[in-house]
């Protein structure tokens, strides 16, 4: 005899109907916990994932400076000494290495005991003629970034044709733009002679001619920029003589420098350079004796 349960209809196969059986959760649940523990057991440990190595800082690039031109450039008569010679480049080398570059000075001439690095390319007494012959090869062995190119007094002391002098200088130029693609020229003009000068007419002419021959290189697309010198105006007791500065005279060649080098392309640093001690407006400078 088949029992029917109460509320049955009595009917012997709907009785005999197996009720599915639900479904046991916690075989995932274990599966779940055990998983990992089943890969320790077997000795299959979880590898973590590695770490994303840190960015690099970008390195900062050693930017090749050579100053050229003649004594101006050398240093001559800023400490009343040969033993100095150095003019604008110690402070200017300060200048920008404050600013964060890293600079090298370079060239094939060495002088100046109070500076880190006495490289350049200034040669007392030399004409631009005497410049231009040599340039090629200075630029092509150095391979400078920057090229501080101020010449042209010599040729004012000896006379020498004076009309073709900035003429003369652009060429100079040239040779130095071909023997390295991509250098920036930045040509100055040359300071005002200590007054009263026999020289001042000639001085103020060629320097006119350097402003026209680099504005026609700097419309034609040339990398090339005026550094105008002859807004220093030095003190009569600034100079060591008619022409060549002392300490404290350099000391206001190398910020205009600086003040031009500072809104040039080299600037790509983010912030903006120190301005630093300012020769020109505050001169706290006393000539070595």
């Amino acid at each position: 005899m088949v029992a029917v349960s109460a509320g049955s209809s009595g009917n012997s196969a709907e009785a005999a109907r197996p009720v599915p059986a639900r479904p046991d959760h916690t075989v995932g649940v274990l599966a779940s916990i055990t998983g990992p523990f089943a890969k320790l057991r077997d000795g299959k440990r979880p590898r973590p994932k590695p770490k994303p190595a840190p960015p690099r800082k970008p390195t900062a690039k050693v930017v090749r400076i050579m100053p050229l031109g003649d004594s101006l450039t050398k240093g001559y008569g800023d400490g009343y000494s040969t033993a100095w010679t150095v003019g604008y480049r110690a402070d200017l080398y300060n200048r920008l290495t404050a600013a964060g570059l890293k600079v090298d000075f370079v060239g094939s001439q060495r002088s100046g005991t109070t500076t880190p690095d006495p490289d350049h390319e200034g040669h007392s007494g030399w004409q631009i003629d005497q410049l231009s012959r040599n340039a090629t090869r200075w630029v092509k062995r150095y391979q400078p970034d920057v090229v501080l190119l101020m010449a042209g007094t010599n040729d004012i002391n000896h006379k020498t044709d004076l009309a073709h002098a900035p003429a003369r200088l652009g060429l100079l130029i040239d040779r130095v733009l071909a023997a390295e693609p991509g250098v920036m020229v930045m040509v100055a003009t040359i300071p005002a002679r200590r007054p009263p000068s026999k020289r001042a007419a000639e001085t103020a002419a060629f320097n006119r001619g350097v402003i026209a021959q680099v504005a026609a290189r700097w419309r034609a697309g040339k990398p090339v920029s005026l550094v105008p010198m002859y807004v220093l105006h030095p003190a009569a007791d600034e100079y060591r003589d008619a022409v060549h500065l002392n300490h404290c005279g350099y000391l206001k060649l190398s910020f205009v420098w600086y003040l031009y080098l500072r809104r040039s392309a080299l600037n790509t640093i983010r912030r903006p350079w120190p301005l630093g001690a300012d020769p020109l407006r505050h001169p706290t400078c006393v000539p070595p004796r």
